[in-house]
């Protein structure tokens, strides 16, 4: 899957939508890639990616520590 620049959707929606099935599938099960990693990967700008991240964030699919990294977060 790759982010279109001419879907509906923002880039950023679109890079959530695609770390969300990710982690749905198995493939993201604790930390994941680093900013600049998801950046690089699909050519999109860092704020981007934050704001994809903060989205993630804000429905508690993921939960960032400073200095460590962005992490599934689990359901206990």
């Amino acid at each position: 899957m790759s982010i279109d620049p001419d879907a509906p959707e923002y880039a950023w929606q679109q890079l959530a939508a695609l770390i969300e099935d990710r982690i749905a599938g198995g493939k993201y099960t604790r930390r994941l890639p680093s900013e600049s990693s998801f950046s690089q990967e699909f050519g999109l700008a860092r704020n981007t990616v934050r704001r994809a991240m903060e989205d993630l964030r804000e429905r508690g699919l993921v939960v960032t520590i400073p200095q460590r990294g962005t992490f599934v977060k689990r359901d206990n």
